[in-house]
């Protein structure tokens, strides 16, 4: 297939975009406070030098958040929802499990959005050349390359069609109308300035020195620290959309992110920005190109628990992958 096209069959385009598909409603979350994002691993002041946040929240972190405000807002303490005190049907089929496993409860992103646009992290298979311009990764079988390798022959490659030297854009965001683009086909060669956003696009970065205190609240001296936190610039948010149990209505109010409960204040959208119609592609080849817009966890590298069938559906086989 070709690789500037997410090609779908007709049922699958017809499945997405049913009425009977659950109401998803979109959301933002604007910053109130610097934001700090972690990867879970515990920071001790004192002990350890330096903390950075991560350029964008876990799906996990916002995810959590949100339930935390909707729970509390349903007289629910989260508390006894982790500790798995409610009755197994309220807890299972509303509020899902604790941790990350949704049940009526979901939700979709988050993305950074600006000035009502949203931005993707920019797919792994758009490089830039030496010049500044965009190339389009082609996967090739492995019986065409003219090198050997003894990688199982219905794998592919990726292969840049140009002379020069390639990089990864990891860490680049392109806009939701720029995605489209990418999935036409038409933005090789385009000048990655002026397509491409980079982090300083959305936010800045604090840097506060703190030193830790003693059980008696005074300096231990020697325990300097560094935290390095994101300030979102004006006119930019994060958004995304949820799937909220019946009997429960978006509600406004403060919301507390990352390890430190930094706020932010949660808004419901009178319609959606992510265009989801908009940014599917159909096709009658019996391939597709899955782009993961957020970030996933599989428990075997690049196969979900039970192989790609299980995720797909039957007869679904991974002919390649890349990875930024």
């Amino acid at each position: 297939m070709s690789q500037s096209e997410l090609t779908l069959g007709p049922k699958a385009i017809e499945s997405l975009s049913s009425p009977s598909s659950p109401a998803w409603r979109g959301f933002s979350i604007e910053p109130l406070d610097v934001w700090l994002f972690r990867d879970g691993r515990p920071f001790d002041a004192g002990s350890d030098v330096q903390a950075r946040s991560l350029r964008m929240p876990s799906p996990f972190a916002v995810f959590g958040a949100l339930r935390t405000f909707f729970l509390l807002r349903s007289g629910i303490s989260p508390k006894d929802f982790h500790e798995r005190r409610l009755p197994p049907e309220s807890q299972a089929q509303r509020w899902g499990e604790p941790g990350p496993f949704p049940g009526d409860f979901q939700m979709r992103g988050p993305f950074w959005c600006k000035e009502g646009m949203l931005y993707f992290p920019a797919p792994a298979d758009l490089v830039e050349d030496s010049e500044g311009k965009l190339h389009l990764l082609t996967l090739l079988p492995t019986q065409r390359l003219l090198a050997h390798t003894n990688l199982p022959s219905p794998y592919h490659l990726p292969w840049a069609k140009t002379p020069e030297p390639i990089k990864s854009l990891s860490g680049r965001y392109i806009s939701q109308a720029a995605f489209k683009r990418y999935l036409e086909g038409t933005l090789a060669g385009a000048p990655t300035k002026e397509v491409l956003r980079t982090d300083h696009d959305f936010f800045d970065t604090e840097v506060r020195t703190g030193i830790k205190l003693s059980d008696s609240r005074t300096a231990k001296e020697g325990f300097f620290y560094q935290v390095e936190y994101l300030r979102p610039k004006a006119g930019v948010s994060l958004y995304g959309e949820a799937h909220l149990p019946e009997g429960i209505s978006p509600a406004e109010g403060m919301v507390f992110l990352g390890g430190e409960r930094r706020m932010g204040y949660l808004r419901w959208e009178e319609g959606n920005l992510f265009d989801e119609k908009g940014l599917l592609r159909s096709g009658a080849k019996g391939c597709i190109k899955l782009i993961l817009l957020s970030p996933a966890w599989f428990s075997r590298g690049t196969q979900p628990e039970g192989g790609w069938e299980a995720f797909m559906g039957a007869g679904w086989k991974l002919h390649g992958a890349i990875i930024p």
